[in-house]
């Protein structure tokens, strides 16, 4: 974060904005602008586009759009260090929560 130079946008109210707010208080001097008519995908064509220089952007978003933009790269990861949490309804069917639970264990013992 702290050899971030230049315009960085993030889509307005979203938790990206969100998870930005939280990190100004860790980080001085962090700011962006906040876009709340555009998407995470016109974001990355701003990037292309050379009109800004840092988007903050879902992984599975930005993959995708890779190849629509294969001039864009990810800089960084802000959330290397955030907690992941999964949720699911109550339901006599417990199949996928117990799959979901196997899931960590098995990605384990691949590495």
């Amino acid at each position: 974060m702290q050899s971030l130079n230049g315009s960085l946008g993030v889509v307005a109210d979203s938790s990206h904005e969100e998870l930005l707010s939280e990190l100004a208080g860790q980080h001085a001097g962090l700011e962006w602008t906040a876009y709340p008519h555009k998407t995470q995908h016109e974001l990355l064509e701003m990037i292309s586009a050379g009109e800004l220089d840092y988007a903050v952007v879902n992984s599975n978003e930005f993959n995708h759009a890779r190849r629509y933009y294969p001039d864009t790269a990810v800089a960084f990861d802000p959330t290397d260090e955030l907690d992941v949490a999964w949720a699911f309804s109550r339901q006599t069917d417990r199949s996928l929560y117990l799959a979901a639970n196997q899931y960590p264990r098995q990605i384990a013992a691949r590495w």
